[in-house]
């Protein structure tokens, strides 16, 4: 028997008040307490991941995202309604294209996945087909080592076979808000833009 879940969106963190001065100066001064090594009750009961992005691309007082130049790294590159390969595509974008990166946001879209090898095969509306790296897909389902996902090409929709080893799950991933010179604004997966910091 198969069985479904899902992971939620949201957690909640029991704290007393018997430090008020020190929780309020988080909520208050947008603050993170690091707790020394003895004075946790246990080693091993939480870490924090630093990420290069929170630092060298955001701004350091408000949070916010620094816009910025950005490039396309990526041929026919998909410019998106939302974060989410499930989401509509708005425009093609072509490698080397100029944009404005405005915004970052990650991926809550748990279907969201992106074939992760080249040359996957697989049947395709009564026929084989080869799918390039990077080609988008929506997890409906998976059973054993295999995910089922919908499939949108230009000649057709349709449900492929493809084993977990050559899907990559997009959820939790980052994704860029773009604007084009035209003024048009969209989502771009990381992987297919180029912060001009980067270069």
């Amino acid at each position: 028997m198969e069985n479904n879940f899902s992971i939620p969106g949201l957690f909640y963190k029991y704290r007393s008040l018997e430090n008020l001065e020190r929780f309020l100066s988080i909520i208050i001064d947008r603050k993170l307490y690091g707790a020394l090594y003895s004075e946790m009750n246990d080693p091993m009961e939480g870490y924090y991941k630093y990420d290069r992005l929170n630092s060298e691309y955001m701004h350091f007082e408000t949070g916010d995202f620094k816009p910025q130049m950005a490039y396309v790294k990526g041929d026919d590159v998909f410019l998106r309604s939302a974060p989410s390969t499930s989401s509509s595509v708005i425009k093609t974008l072509k490698r080397n294209s100029g944009l404005d990166a405005i915004a970052v946001q990650t991926c809550d879209d748990e279907r969201a996945g992106m074939i992760n090898t080249d040359n996957v095969v697989v049947g395709f509306n009564g026929q084989n087909i080869r799918l390039a790296k990077g080609q988008p897909v929506t997890i409906t389902g998976e059973n054993g080592g295999t995910y089922q996902c919908q499939l949108n090409l230009e000649n057709g929709s349709g449900t492929i076979y493809v084993d977990k080893v050559n899907v990559k799950k997009l959820y939790g991933e980052t994704w860029y808000k773009v604007r084009l010179s035209g003024g048009t604004e969209g989502w771009v997966y990381k992987d297919f833009i180029q912060l001009k910091r980067d270069m």
